[in-house]
């Protein structure tokens, strides 16, 4: 008998220290902010929570009823009614499921959405764009408003001389462990509420007694330094390699849209903590520790192994499933059609390579993480110095989920590819066209 797949909905999609996460934050300090404005009293939040991802990505319940639902997608790469119809639909549809006909519904969004009052729009009527002071929230602006929310709750709490930076983390913190918490629950006992009481409750806690841990303080160190490196590796291209890019703009190439712009803001739209697992499918454990996300996230591996080939691949091939940053393409003949860069390295500058591949390959493999995720059934690159290591065939490489599972079909296994060779038959392609 096969051993069941694991249930994706055991790890959390997101987080505090997501997009989606912040702006649910933001939202649930907005709400609180309202209840409060004329003093804070523990009763005048009564009943009133968040729901997490039950319904819908959250939805805001007052005093025991459904005031309005959101959606919350944090795209980058589009600005267009049509990438949101799926979301929207599915507003209107659980707003009826909840017999809240009254709810308001909300698209949530980084960026403005340039047709959104054309004619063919058929939503505009019925939901409406979250805006903070008439504009989308970026995702690089949304922890500095949320600060400023935040700003204004601690003091109509009462609480003096906040430490504004230390309890927003706190908040992160404090999210990712609900999160967390109720994912580790059964899912017909999943308590999906994130109570304002409880987020009050914290708020007074942490101004008094709390002293951020170094880990939330750390973890957005740790981002904002990922995303900026990954952004300087870009102009260092840029700016010293590209013969493509026009004068006097850096969105835009010879070609038209330049594809390294687009993937800095897939990086900004992704989950970059989940991301980063895929970028290194070779490695299994110690990602409990923070720090290993900088070393396994370095420059000179952005520079050698993504930026070439981002830099090569059309913008319109170029996507991203919130999981990984991949080119759609059928060159290698995979059931998705799909290569996904990775860091994948064989270059070990041992002795003994052989069998320091092979042990890599074996722990790829292994990688339970890569089971049922994206990954599967795709083509990764690698930095294979050309060759191919005929791991089963082709350089196919089939997960070893246990002796008794079906190790072999076609959903469960990835084809390791060169990435110079991917990278050529591309420019081949390319040229072409």
């Amino acid at each position: 008998m096969s051993k069941p797949r694991r249930d994706n909905d055991a790890i959390p999609s997101w987080s505090g220290f997501n997009y989606q996460g912040k702006i649910t934050l933001l939202c649930s300090l907005i709400e609180i902010n309202k209840l409060i404005t004329k003093g804070y009293r523990q009763e005048l939040l009564d009943d009133c929570y968040i729901e997490i991802e039950k319904t819908e990505d959250f939805v805001l319940f007052l005093h025991g009823k459904v005031k309005s639902l959101y959606q919350v997608k944090a795209y980058l790469s589009t600005d267009k009614t049509s990438s949101f119809s799926n979301a929207m639909k599915k507003l209107i549809e659980h707003r009826n499921s909840l017999n809240s006909l009254n709810a308001e519904c909300y698209i949530c969004a980084p960026l403005s959405i340039s047709d959104w009052n054309d004619t063919g729009n058929t939503y505009k009527n019925q939901i409406k764009l979250f805006f903070y002071d008439t504009k989308p929230i970026h995702v690089t602006e949304v922890a500095k408003i949320i600060k400023i929310e935040l700003e204004k709750t601690l003091k109509y709490m009462g609480l003096t001389n906040p430490k504004t930076d230390d309890i927003y983390l706190g908040l992160c913190s404090f999210l990712d462990n609900k999160v967390a918490e109720m994912h580790n629950q059964e899912k017909k006992k999943r308590n999906y509420n994130l109570l304002f009481k409880d987020m009050a409750n914290f708020m007074s806690h942490a101004h008094t007694h709390y002293v951020v841990e170094q880990e939330a303080i750390e973890k957005e160190n740790i981002y904002n330094h990922i995303i900026e490196n990954f952004k300087n590796i870009i102009d260092g291209f840029c700016n010293n390699e590209c013969e493509n890019k026009q004068m006097g703009t850096c969105r835009r190439d010879i070609y038209g849209s330049c594809t390294l712009t687009t993937s800095y803001d897939y990086i900004l739209e992704i989950n970059i903590w989940e991301y980063c697992k895929y970028l290194n499918p070779h490695i299994i454990t110690g990602w409990d520790k923070q720090l290993s996300y900088v070393e396994r996230l370095r420059g000179e591996d952005f520079k050698k192994l993504l930026i070439p080939i981002f830099h090569k691949i059309r913008e319109s091939t170029l996507h991203t499933d919130a999981e990984t940053i991949y080119c759609e393409t059928d060159i290698f003949n995979t059931v998705k059609n799909k290569v996904i860069p990775t860091l994948l390295n064989f270059d070990f500058g041992l002795n003994d390579i052989s069998r320091s591949i092979s042990d890599t390959l074996e722990i790829i493999k292994q990688n339970s993480f890569l089971w049922s995720s994206s990954i599967s059934g795709c083509a990764i690159t690698a930095d294979t110095k050309g060759e191919k290591y005929n791991t089963e065939e082709d350089s196919i490489l089939y997960f070893d989920k246990g002796e008794n599972d079906y190790i072999t079909d076609n959903d469960n296994y990835i084809k390791i590819v060169d990435s110079r060779e991917f990278i050529r038959q591309i420019g081949e392609i390319n040229d072409i066209r």
